[in-house]
């Protein structure tokens, strides 16, 4: 009698042991920080996309509008003053990509000729067909860190944000002032690639684990 009910707390026993084990593997696949390093390296070697904004009037701050391809697509309402250089296009080109080609912004470095200007906010506006609008705020200060101290420049290297048609960002420039934001992006094709990569694995992997954890529990009652 001893040795049977002996064997059934080892059956018992192993059997915890692997559901103890399942959760275990759950639990690496999806905060085990090897797991994303390949996505996050393909992240890190997107191309980047410059924009240069100047504001030319010496006592006034103006408002630079970036992107907004729906709201005004040849920059008619950009104020005289202002101006916005694409090294590698145009503003104008980039809009009309936007209007058939998203594109997610994945990280910004932000330069600025004069450190008051990191005191001014991104206003990122998002319009919907239904007319409704949801106004978003970035302070670049609250970037500030132990290793980001530049007087003249912020890193925001966790910045996430879609770019569509129907996306821009309101910058205040101030007065006789030239900033430089240069965007890390990546297509919405590669987006998908990426999800693709990340997700499948993890599914396999959670799809044996909790198999395993319910043969388990099955097995011993």
């Amino acid at each position: 009698m001893k040795t049977e009910f002996k064997n059934i707390n080892q059956k018992i026993s192993k059997k915890v042991k692997s559901i103890l084990s399942s959760i275990y593997s759950v639990f690496v696949i999806f905060h085990k920080p090897n797991h994303f390093r390949n996505i996050i390296a393909t992240l890190q070697t997107d191309r980047t996309l410059t924009l240069i904004i100047s504001n030319k009037n010496k006592s006034t701050a103006k408002i630079a509008r970036i992107f907004g391809s729906t709201k005004d697509l040849r920059d008619a309402l950009l104020d005289p003053d202002i101006t916005i250089l694409c090294p590698e296009s145009s503003h104008f080109q980039i809009k009309t990509e936007l209007l058939q080609n998203p594109f997610r912004i994945i990280g910004l470095k932000y330069i600025v000729s004069n450190a008051s200007q990191l005191r001014n906010l991104f206003k990122i506006h998002k319009d919907y067909p239904c007319g409704e609008s949801i106004v978003e705020c970035i302070q670049p200060l609250a970037f500030r860190s132990a290793i980001n101290q530049l007087s003249d420049q912020i890193d925001i290297p966790k910045l996430n944000l879609l770019i569509d048609k129907d996306t821009y960002i309101d910058v205040l420039i101030n007065p006789d002032t030239e900033v430089s934001m240069i965007f890390t992006v990546a297509t919405l094709k590669d987006c998908d690639r990426i999800k693709i990569d990340i997700n499948y694995p993890s599914i396999l992997f959670l799809t044996i684990a909790l198999v395993e954890a319910v043969l388990a529990y099955i097995y011993i009652y």
